[in-house]
């Protein structure tokens, strides 16, 4: 009963330390990096775990019901009750293996993605947001690493240690929706935008991508608004349009993780018409 009630105090606290944040959204590229750099990615503290159906992102808790020991997820509390790691074990393909840290701070919610290979969790560079606006949450995903020109180094998608750089070399910012599939992604060179990608999903089945849409800027020189900087606010880059110079419509291939989202395969898919 203790334990039960210190979750639910913690789940109170953080509720209200969102209800205290600004209705506009004011988080800012660099207020993120700034969050990135003081987290301590080593931290051991002894977790409580429990096993649970599913995860349900949008309101940031687990689902309870009957287990499928092929396809489940595994939940890290700490002392007080706060959620500290939400693990997704799945037998039936292995990109599907993958756990979120969490990190609470008093204006946003950080999850720095790591997947698992041969018994062991290895970084991503992606990190996950989720920021409170209005009455509702907002979602995205950062690339933290060079993916584009002449400067990238060599691919690379695992880590020993998370990847924590600066606003200058981030690839790409993508929007996602409250289950954290992508609604829109901006691809990023020299903190230059050079690409917007769409996501049109299925209306019989919201998680089964129906098309992209993409737009190539091929001079972002000319567009000072689509410079990435510190002081650059999420929200206003993704709602702002921009007159393409070229627009191609396409559909990615993920064959059978076709109801996963985008993220999973790690850029390593191709395009079917």
């Amino acid at each position: 009963m203790k334990y039960l009630l210190n979750t639910f105090l913690a789940a109170l606290a953080f509720t209200a330390c969102y209800s205290q944040s600004s209705s506009e959204s004011t988080i800012t590229i660099g207020a993120v990096f700034t969050e990135l750099n003081r987290l301590n990615y080593t931290d051991d503290t002894k977790l409580v775990y429990k096993k649970y159906k599913h995860f349900d992102f949008s309101d940031f808790s687990p689902v309870a019901g009957h287990l499928d020991s092929l396809d489940y997820f595994e939940v890290g509390y700490s002392k007080n009750g706060s959620i500290k790691e939400v693990i997704r074990h799945a037998k039936k393909h292995q990109l599907l293996n993958y756990m979120f840290k969490v990190h609470d701070s008093g204006r946003f919610r950080i999850l720095v993605l790591k997947e698992l290979q041969n018994g062991e969790y290895y970084f991503t560079s992606l990190a996950f947001l989720i920021t409170k606006h209005s009455n509702d949450c907002e979602y995205y995903m950062i690339d933290l690493v060079v993916r584009f020109g002449k400067e990238r180094p060599p691919l690379a998608f695992s880590y020993k240690e998370f990847p924590v750089t600066g606003p200058e070399n981030i690839s790409a910012i993508t929007k996602l929706n409250n289950n954290l599939y992508p609604e829109r992604e901006l691809k990023i060179l020299d903190s230059r935008i050079l690409m917007s990608s769409d996501y049109i999903y299925r209306r019989d089945n919201p998680r089964v991508i129906d098309a992209e849409v993409i737009n190539f800027f091929f001079t972002p020189d000319e567009s000072p608004a689509a410079r990435i900087t510190s002081k650059t606010k999420f929200l206003e880059i993704m709602q702002r349009e921009s007159i393409a110079e070229y627009q191609l419509g396409v559909k990615p291939d993920m064959h059978d993780l076709d109801t996963e989202p985008l993220w999973i395969l790690k850029g390593n898919y191709l395009y079917v018409k």
